[in-house]
């Protein structure tokens, strides 16, 4: 996706410096701060609904088994803020700085798009002690459905530098504001999805 002139390009700093200010203002006594990575398998389509079918099997598919493990009714709007958060971005492999990027990988999903960003665990929840990182681990096979092939995560130590790098494809002008994905959704959305339902 190339700037076409309606700002993307221009909205990346401000993603930037939103995406830390917002893990800086979650205290590290209450949060645990990791980087996360969802890779896919290959999705049918073109950009747009490559994208769409990745944001439904975060959004739907994998935030909603994985907020349970935190509290027992994710949707209850009371509980929201015991709840994992996310700040997901597409993104696309860079060749120099990703050394391990197969040929493959970039042939697949409109070239290569997957997403990453930041995930907040909170400390006091159903998830207790237990490490989210050796969680995805583990629980790679649960996860790795609904077009997930992947999920890796690591603690984020450079706030800055993960915000950074986490943006750049909406810096680039090479993804869309629309295709970022925030979790949990708001408390007027959770809302309106108990309405609807």
């Amino acid at each position: 996706m190339s700037n076409d002139g309606c700002g993307y390009r221009d909205a990346g700093p401000v993603w930037i410096t939103g995406c830390t200010e917002w893990i800086r203002s979650h205290p590290d006594f209450w949060w645990r701060k990791y980087y996360v990575n969802f890779m896919f398998d290959p999705l049918p389509g073109n950009e747009d609904a490559v994208l769409a079918q990745m944001r439904r099997a975060i959004e739907d598919r994998f935030y909603g088994r994985f907020a349970s493990e935190f509290h027992r009714n994710p949707r209850d709007a009371r509980f929201h803020l015991h709840l994992p958060r996310f700040w997901l971005f597409p993104d696309k492999p860079v060749w120099k700085r990703e050394r391990t990027t197969t040929r493959e990988q970039v042939l697949i999903n409109a070239g290569g798009f997957h997403y990453n960003g930041a995930m907040l665990t909170p400390r006091l929840s159903r998830f207790r002690d237990r490490c989210p990182i050796e969680y995805f681990e583990e629980k790679q096979a649960l996860y790795g459905r609904h077009g997930i092939s992947r999920i890796h995560a690591v603690p984020i130590h450079d706030v800055a530098g993960i915000s950074d790098y986490a943006c750049k494809t909406i810096k680039w002008g090479r993804a869309r504001e629309k295709d970022i994905v925030i979790l949990p959704r708001s408390v007027s959305e959770l809302e309106n999805d108990k309405i609807a339902s």
